[in-house]
This record gives C-alpha cells, structure tokens and sequence, in this order.
C-alpha cells in the first residue's frame, strides 16, 4: 500500500510540473505577444496621426491602465 502511495504521489508531482511548465510558456507568449502588439500599434497610431500624439496617448493608456490594476474591486 505505501508503494502504492508513493508511486501516486510521484505521479501527481510529475503532472503538476507539466502543467505549471505548460502554464509558464503560455504566460510567456501572451507578454511577448502582448508586446509585439503594443509596439505595432504605436507605430500605426504614429503613422496615422503623429509620433508625439501616438506617445501622448500611449502614456495616458498606460498610467489609466495602472490605476484599473491598483484599484480595489469592490
């Protein structure tokens, strides 16, 4: 039986580490990808309106954006 118990145990560990290793690479790509996004759309923006505008309004985005994550839900 407590072979048993450790073999289980060895298998749910193993488990658990492909799926947080899976979690990770997923995790990766959504900021890398996120990034890639970000940066061709200042460079649209820039294109389309200004470089100061398209800065400008980055900025503003982002300092909004930063206070959404601060802010408590409730």
């Amino acid at each position: 039986m407590q072979e048993l118990y450790q073999q289980l145990s060895a298998d749910l560990q193993k488990s658990a580490r492909r799926s947080d290793d899976r979690l990770s690479a997923l995790i990766v790509k959504a900021a890398r990808s996120a990034g890639i996004a970000q940066r061709m759309l200042l460079s649209l923006a820039g294109k389309l309106v200004t470089p100061d505008f398209a800065t400008r309004a980055y900025e503003d985005a982002r300092e909004k954006a930063g206070k959404d994550i601060a802010k408590p839900e409730g």
